[in-house]
């Protein structure tokens, strides 16, 4: 994170001239600017052991980081995951979950700094046949669960959603798994439906004014 410098640091007291040209930079350009430091300081997640993650889309040249985050997931967050037994990730899996086109699937991850490894992955998927309803999923590596990576990956997710005019996102999980119940709730999502050992929770969206661009 930074903080602005400098500030009332110029000891040469400008003229009424200077004055005005200054504070008349364009309106646009300070917007622009106010806009990029934002999303530096939301692209970055230090953790409380000072861990820095850059959160970034997900993209092709991400599959083999993919495939080592899956592997380091243990077999209960594997089954939390995919609601059932998987040992692997197929060639074919892994092509479809690097294949994004932003816009009917999206996908953020969060890489480490220090080595460049994927600690975890949130994305939406959208629903067939519909244009405005998508299901949200997320994995973090077992040994950083519990630390706000999912968190600060799904509120990336979900803003990207509703940037892309989808109104309503889902998800589902098992009932046994209440870290991310807890998680859906925080969120703000409300159970929906419930089928055996699974709940679907809903997040209704509000549409907004400006699209924002990838990244």
């Amino acid at each position: 994170m930074t903080a602005a410098r400098g500030v009332g640091r110029n000891s040469t007291v400008p003229s009424s001239s200077q004055s005005m040209n200054e504070f008349s930079q364009p309106t646009e350009a300070r917007r622009r600017d106010v806009a990029e430091a934002r999303r530096g300081a939301r692209d970055e997640l230090v953790l409380d052991d000072g861990t820095r993650l850059h959160l970034r889309p997900l993209t092709r040249d991400d599959r083999d980081g993919l495939l080592s985050l899956f592997h380091r997931l243990s077999e209960e967050s594997r089954w939390r995951r995919f609601m059932s037994p998987k040992p692997t990730l197929a060639p074919r899996e892994l092509d479809y979950m690097t294949d994004i086109d932003h816009v009917a699937h999206e996908a953020f991850t969060a890489v480490v700094q220090r080595d460049g490894s994927l600690a975890g992955v949130a994305r939406y998927v959208r629903h067939a046949g519909t244009e405005c309803s998508a299901e949200l999923a997320v994995e973090v590596a077992d040994e950083l669960q519990r630390r706000g990576i999912g968190t600060a990956l799904c509120m990336r997710v979900i803003e990207r959603a509703r940037d892309n005019g989808i109104t309503v996102l889902t998800a589902t999980a098992l009932w046994s798994n209440q870290p991310a119940r807890r998680l859906l709730r925080s969120l703000g999502f409300h159970a929906r439906r419930s089928q055996g050992r699974e709940i679907e929770l809903a997040l209704v969206l509000e549409p907004t004014t400006q699209k924002g661009g990838i990244g």
